[in-house]
């Protein structure tokens, strides 16, 4: 759906290409048309696509990431997954999903996030690992704090931090 103002809308037959002005803040095309409103059109579905692939790649990737870092028994379960995750190429998952779901932009995010999935994993739990020796990690453990106790404010990133993973 177009969402330019009224004036900005239509397609003119005779137009030529107009110059930047107070109107037309970039100009219009060959067809009249204003460019600026044509962009932020086209923006919206490349953010779109590009904030749900990476939400959806650290909605699922960091918890898999924190659980196989920190408790060594997930470890081996989570490494597997990742690995089954990689020994699938991209461009067949993505055509299995849109044969599945159809084709849109929604199953193009998901396919994306898909994709970026085991990468995450693979960051979070290393840097897990890492956290793993400080002391930090040792003293909560040692005080009887509970793994999750210890994961979220140390090792989950939050907006209110510089740099994610840093003692308190």
């Amino acid at each position: 759906m177009d969402r330019a103002p009224p004036a900005r809308r239509g397609a003119l037959r005779d137009a030529v290409p107009a110059a930047p002005d107070d109107r037309f803040p970039l100009g219009t095309d060959d067809l009249g048309r204003d460019i600026l409103s044509r962009i932020l059109h086209g923006t919206r579905a490349s953010l779109q696509v590009g904030v749900l692939a990476v939400a959806l790649a650290i909605v699922v990737g960091t918890p898999l990431g924190l659980l196989a870092g920190y408790w060594r028994r997930l470890d081996a379960l989570v490494s597997r997954v990742t690995d089954l995750l990689l020994a699938f190429p991209f461009l067949i998952v993505a055509v299995g999903l849109a044969a599945i779901n159809g084709a849109s932009l929604t199953n193009a995010a998901i396919a994306l996030g898909l994709a970026q999935v085991p990468t995450m994993i693979r960051v979070v739990r290393a840097e897990t690992l890492r956290l793993k020796g400080h002391e930090f990690v040792l003293a909560a453990a040692a005080m009887d704090a509970s793994g999750v106790r210890i994961l979220a404010p140390t090792c989950c990133p939050t907006p209110s931090r510089r740099s994610s993973c840093r003692p308190r």
